[in-house]
């Protein structure tokens, strides 16, 4: 099976981008001020989830797991970046009780790429799984999703 897969690589980064939204919720105190519950960035997550799903099936996407699965890895390291511009330009240093020395911050770094990488592919399966349910899927990718869509609608 050999399928030359040509990735959107803007739609990537827009979805990695979009998964920065559950951090940028935290950093600015929405979470706390809901009371510091775990619910809220459960549903941030759910919510996100399903847009990259929603996304990456129709936009077509021609290999959705490829597509979230790296968007998921880009997803992890602009967390990783957005946090070290916080701790260090807005901070000025690292708050306390997050990991002191060289080695445990790198593991945290490594734990967060790699949770991300898994979360995405996870989801680019669901997205495959949804993709092949659908009827119109083969055309569509020939023709252009909103072509077909409209068609059928």
């Amino acid at each position: 099976m050999n399928r030359q897969t040509n990735l959107r690589w803007n739609l990537i980064f827009l979805l990695a981008v979009l998964g920065l939204a559950r951090p940028l919720l935290s950093i600015t105190g929405v979470y706390s001020s809901l009371g510091g519950s775990t619910w809220a960035p459960a549903l941030v997550t759910v919510m996100i989830a399903a847009v990259w799903v929603g996304i990456a099936v129709a936009a077509c996407s021609s290999s959705p797991l490829a597509t979230l699965t790296l968007a998921g890895a880009l997803y992890g390291v602009l967390a990783i970046v957005l946090q070290q511009i916080i701790w260090n330009l807005v901070l000025g240093g690292a708050p306390e009780g997050t990991p002191s020395t060289a080695p445990v911050l790198v593991m945290s770094w490594v734990s967060i790429l790699a949770t991300n990488t898994v979360w995405g592919a996870f989801l680019g399966l669901l997205a495959a799984g949804v993709c092949r349910l659908l009827p119109w899927r083969d055309t569509a990718a020939q023709e252009g999703c909103v072509t077909v869509l409209c068609r059928k609608l």
